[in-house]
């Protein structure tokens, strides 16, 4: 882009995010900077007087690429900036809270629902009644209730082997290693990190535990984007995010018709998810026999396991993308080839066939997450695919609401009744995650408030 920039008389500077230091002064003097989001909030928290100079002040316009990631899906998810630091008060209580934890059961206490915990009425009692264990700066309602569900969520789910390690260093102590199978932040409740998490690990395995680090900035790409005067962007799809966008950005969606013709779709209920992993399993056999590349989109972790049953059972073998951020090797598809893709990860996807020509078939035996999931994926093998087809399976469950009006609707309404029944699950489960994002957006500027009460005093030694 800097070729073009300059052609029309603008100087423009690249920012790479291995950039040195002594890079960006000129860099951010340059009237076009091209960046990535995370470069610019770690350099507007590192020097906040050359973001001051150089950014906040004389850039006016921000544009931003996979703006449905950058804007919504990890808008509120902050970069930390730490510095060593000493708190006796935590280490103390994250020790207590991990006593106080034992006397908690599930469903009895406490309940662990989409990834939230929250304390039932006998939870409530049972914290009131054991909240003499810890010390009287942790017995305020939400710090006592925040310190106590983090201790359940590393009793109940981190997993020691999958999760962390435990590793010796060079002078024989051992210390915990984050890291594994599973994102840390997917653990914990509304995928947040919170203070302690490292020392509630060394308490449950009974280590010494480690000074805890000290917050010395955040900053989200909400804060960070909701500075600028003006605001544009590009995805693959925006629908479903007007509103949100709206609301939080004064952002306005123009729908662009796609010039490039979509797959052959072709749409099957079937009677539950058992039936369409065979179904879909038989699929993707005869098209790898006929030399055909197959993707395939899952929601559920344990619609994975039970796919790939169905496919063994063929004699096929898939290959899974995992990681979190897909590199470019992981989108070449060959003849003859099946991957499997989670659902969060179809945005950062981009799938090319190798060599050109080869045909695409997609398969998808269950309701993605949203409407924008299942057009991303829809769109999908777009480059060097001359043939793409779709196939769509649509089982049904009680859960999804629809199955009595099935049982008795005629066969030729059966399949738009789940389609609806889908639709309105699908808005209810995007008004929560609005609502999510909107509490954890507040509850990011009430950190920022601690924050800087905290820089006048110590708060390790007050009282409260």
């Amino acid at each position: 882009m800097a070729p073009l920039y300059e052609r029309c008389g603008v100087r423009c500077a690249v920012l790479l995010p291995q950039a040195p230091d002594e890079a960006l002064t000129s860099a951010y003097e340059a009237p076009v900077l091209l960046t990535t989001a995370r470069r610019l909030m770690a350099d507007c928290l590192n020097d906040p007087a050359l973001w001051r100079r150089h950014g906040g002040e004389n850039r006016h316009w921000a544009l931003v690429d996979d703006a449905d990631r950058v804007l919504i899906d990890d808008a509120v998810q902050p970069l930390v900036l730490s510095a060593p630091g000493h708190n006796p008060l935590l280490l103390e209580a994250v020790v207590q809270a991990r006593e106080m934890a034992q006397a908690f059961r599930r469903g009895e206490h406490y309940e662990d629902r989409a990834g939230v915990l929250r304390f039932t009425p006998a939870g409530q009692r049972l914290l009131d009644e054991r909240e003499g264990v810890l010390s009287t700066f942790w017995r305020a309602p939400r710090r006592r209730d925040e310190l106590v569900m983090q201790a359940l969520v590393v009793r109940d789910r981190f997993v020691r082997g999958r999760h962390y390690q435990v590793q010796s260093d060079p002078s024989g102590a051992q210390r915990i290693v984050l890291g594994g199978d599973t994102p840390v932040a997917a653990l914990v409740p509304q995928r947040t990190l919170h203070t302690g998490l490292l020392q509630a690990l060394e308490a449950r395995e009974g280590l010494p535990p480690s000074d805890p680090p000290v917050v010395t900035g955040r900053l989200s790409h909400q804060e960070l984007f909701g500075r600028y005067r003006l605001l544009g962007g590009i995805a693959s799809t925006l629908g479903g995010l007007e509103g949100e966008l709206w609301r939080i950005y004064g952002a306005v969606v123009l729908h662009q018709r796609r010039a490039d013709a979509g797959p052959a779709v072709q749409h099957a209920p079937a009677p539950d998810h058992e039936t369409a992993y065979a179904v879909a399993a038989e699929a993707a056999a005869q098209a790898v026999k006929a030399g055909a590349a197959v993707l395939v989109a899952l929601r559920r972790p344990d619609s994975f396991r039970a796919f790939a049953e169905a496919l063994r059972v063929r004699a096929l073998t898939p290959a899974m993308l995992g990681a979190p951020a897909p590199s470019p090797e992981d989108g070449v598809l060959a003849p003859g080839q099946l991957l499997l893709v989670p659902d969060p990860l179809l945005p950062g996807l981009d799938v090319r066939m190798a060599p050109p020509g080869t045909p695409l078939l997609l398969l998808q035996p269950e309701a993605l997450e949203s409407a924008r999931a299942e057009t991303l994926f829809a769109a999908r093998g777009l480059r060097g695919a001359t043939e793409r087809r779709l196939l769509r399976l649509w089982p049904v469950s009680p859960a999804e609401g629809a199955a009595p009006a099935l049982g008795r609707a005629p066969a030729v309404l059966r399949l738009p009744l789940l389609r609806i029944a889908l639709g309105l699950q699908r808005r209810r489960r995007a008004r929560q995650a609005r609502l999510v994002r909107r509490q954890l957006f507040l509850q990011e500027q009430q950190l920022l408030l601690q924050l800087a009460f905290a820089a006048r005093g110590d708060v390790s030694r007050s009282p409260r």
